[in-house]
């Protein structure tokens, strides 16, 4: 590793750990995002999940109740923003970048039908 990159992890690393040390809150609440039910991913992952199974297997009820998409979309925004707040470096499930098939968690639905869109995520 060059030396200049290895100063400036050195240097982020310290940061953290005062940071952590400040905040001794976040401690306690990484251990839960990395394990409690699975883990943050995890969660993120089932919502997808269930997602997609109402697009496929009962899209009538989306039509008819198109505000349980919104409760979805609303739950996967709070949870991948509370990932990416505070980073997890190990889980039961920890996440996974990379192609269809191998990426965890899973991406937000396709739209199959009008009923399913992307979350609004800025």
């Amino acid at each position: 590793m060059d030396p200049e990159m290895n100063i400036q992890r050195n240097l982020a690393l310290a940061l953290r750990n005062v940071f952590y040390k400040a905040h001794p809150a976040i401690n306690k609440v990484r251990p839960i995002l990395g394990w409690r039910s699975g883990g943050v991913y995890k969660r993120i992952d089932e919502n997808r999940e269930l997602a997609e199974l109402m697009r496929d297997q009962a899209p009538e009820f989306l039509g008819r109740h198109p505000w349980v998409l919104n409760w979805l979309q609303a739950n996967d925004d709070f949870l991948c923003r509370l990932a990416e707040a505070v980073p997890i470096s190990d889980g039961q499930f920890p996440a996974l970048p990379g192609d269809k098939g191998k990426r965890f968690p899973r991406p937000w639905p396709t739209a199959a039908d009008s009923a399913i869109t992307a979350p609004n995520i800025q």
